[in-house]
This record gives structure tokens, C-alpha cells and sequence, in this order.
């Protein structure tokens, strides 16, 4: 898969017939990969090369000039696609002048110099300065192809359901909608090493990018690094018991695990909901609940190979 960062200044002309998805792909969810399947098969039929095309920031933090939380990076987006088999991965820089653009001058600029010939989107794609360009537009110049939004049940799924259900601790659902489990990216950095006083080591994350961040409470879910996984418990809240917080705070246990992971990179996937932030009479009493969370964790049946099972007691 080739990765261009494209913009108006470098926009030139491709010498291919190309299928393309447009859109922010933000959580990667079920919806997109319906729309990725659409266009496979499309590309296939018409023996074209196939595109994902994105923008390098959410247009939203241009437009209204404010921080905008994410369901899933670039770094999360290209590592989903590397076996879709998809040929270009084209991510638009975009800028206060990008979103001045008529619907027209995106059209012109963009699109028909990447030699697109066949766009899959979905049935409320909007592009162009204030979202004039719809696809009635794209119609005057592309085969267009449609994608109904995908649904579970009655409930239409879309980026923003999903930050909703992760925001208020409804973890699973959300992980219904993304067909997987959410995951973040970060680093490991130094803590002020309470966990560990009790014997609860924690992983202090500096996560790589702006996250939504599940809501306050005990998680279950795994944690990955240099290639091997783990079961861990991932606490996200204000530390009640000992050394209260102002701000919440981001913490990992991993299961029966002694390493020293400082300064490592590291993937969690949040799988499920244990419990409710509580704040205890004594650590004592903290210590037999994190027992028991943990005992939790490691029961639930994950049915995943590369778990290091000979890791967990």
C-alpha cells in the first residue's frame, strides 16, 4: 500500500484509473468496512487500482477552530488496511485554505488529477467549502456509488454513536459497532508508583494522540507489546482511595506481568466494563477489590490466540 500526503500545491496528475473511498474514517467501524468491501468489488469489476482517500486532521478542528477527540489515528487506520489490499492510502492536508475550496476546485483539483473514475461513500457524503458539494455533484463527473448506512438492529452506526456509548462507559456497545475491540496507542512513562506500593503495579500511559477516553470506571482488555499480549485491568479515574486527582487518570495493570516497560510502545484494547469507580475506607479494602477485579479479567473468555496465556495464573 502506497501513503501520499497530498495538497494543493503537490495535486498532480495520476496515471491510473481509480476506485476511491472518501471520507474520515474516524473508529474504522462496521459502516466503513462496508464501504471498503463496496468499493473492493467495484474495483475488481472494473479492473481499476482502489484508494482510501482522508484528511490529516478532522476538518471540524479547521472549520470551528477547536480540539476534536478521535476514535482511531492514521498510524490505527493504515495498520487496519494493510490486508485490505488496498493500493493507495491518500491522506489530504487539510488547511483554512483546503476548506475555502468550491466543491468544484476539489473536484478539479484533487480528484480527477488521482484519475478516480468510481467514488463509494456514504448515502450523506458532503464536500467543499460550507458542504456545498454533495453527491449530486460528484454524479456530473464519477460513477458514484452509494452505501447505505450499516445498522444493528434499528440503531444506525456512525463515529459520533460510538464516542457517545465509550464517553458513558458502554464500552461493549461501542465495540459492537466498531466489529472490534476500541483500541489506543501510547507509551509507557513513569508514574508516582502507588500501584506498585501495593503490589498492583500500573502502566501510566502518554497516549500518542487525542483519544476519547471511556468513561470513568474499571475495564477489562488487553494490552499489546512487542508483539505479544497481555490480559490487564485498565482503571481510568481520580485515584479516590490514595492520592486523590484533579484530572482523570489513565492507568494499566498488567496481568502477573514484571517487566520493565518504561518508555515501550503499547496498544490497549478496552474489551468490557468491571465496575464503577468506588473510593474505599482503607487500602486494605482496595487491595481485595483489585483482587477481584483481576479475577474477573481473567476469567472472561477471550477468544483470541496471541493472548500469552502462560503469562496469567
Amino acid at each position: 500500500m502506497i501513503v501520499k500526503t497530498i495538497n494543493k500545491e503537490n495535486s498532480e496528475k495520476e496515471n491510473h484509473e481509480l476506485t476511491i473511498c472518501i471520507g474520515k474514517f474516524d473508529g474504522f467501524h462496521l459502516g466503513h468496512r462496508k464501504i471498503i468491501e463496496t468499493a473492493k468489488n467495484i474495483a475488481k469489476k472494473n479492473k481499476t487500482k482502489i484508494g482510501i482517500l482522508t484528511f490529516d486532521v478532522p476538518p471540524k478542528e479547521i472549520v470551528k477552530h477547536k480540539s476534536h477527540k478521535i476514535l482511531t489515528s492514521h498510524d490505527q487506520l493504515y495498520d487496519h488496511l494493510l490486508n485490505d489490499k488496498i493500493d493507495y492510502f491518500y491522506i489530504l492536508e487539510f488547511t483554512d485554505e483546503t476548506s475555502q475550496l468550491s466543491p468544484e476546485d476539489f473536484i478539479r483539483i484533487f480528484l480527477l488529477n488521482m484519475g478516480v473514475n468510481n467514488i463509494v461513500c456514504g448515502e450523506d457524503f458532503r464536500f467543499g467549502h460550507n458542504a456545498e458539494g454533495d453527491i449530486t455533484l460528484l454524479k456530473k463527473h464519477f460513477n458514484v456509488h452509494v452505501v447505505d448506512y450499516k445498522r444493528i438492529g434499528n440503531l444506525k452506526i456512525s463515529s459520533s454513536k460510538i464516542k457517545n456509548c465509550i464517553t458513558n462507559a458502554n464500552i461493549e456497545k461501542a465495540n459492537e459497532m466498531l466489529g472490534r475491540s476500541y483500541s489506543v496507542y501510547g507509551t509507557i512513562i513513569h508514574g508516582n508508583q502507588l500501584g506498585k506500593q501495593i503490589g498492583f503495579p500500573t502502566a501510566n500511559i502518554l497516549f500518542l494522540y487525542n483519544y476519547s477516553w471511556p468513561g470513568i470506571g474499571v475495564y477489562g482488555g488487553k494490552a499489546h507489546i512487542n508483539d505479544e499480549t497481555y490480559k490487564c485491568a485498565i482503571s481510568i479515574g481520580y485515584n479516590p482511595t490514595i492520592n486523590e486527582q484533579k484530572k482523570p487518570r489513565f492507568e494499566v495493570h498488567i496481568l502477573n506481568f514484571g517487566d520493565d516497560i518504561y518508555h515501550r510502545n503499547i496498544v490497549i484494547d478496552i474489551d468490557f466494563f468491571v465496575r464503577e469507580q468506588k473510593k474505599f475506607n482503607n487500602i486494605g479494602d482496595l487491595k481485595k477489590q483489585l483482587i477481584n477485579d483481576c479475577q474477573t479479567i481473567n476469567n472472561f473468555c477471550y477468544n483470541y490466540k496471541k493472548i500469552k496465556e502462560e503469562k496469567i495464573d
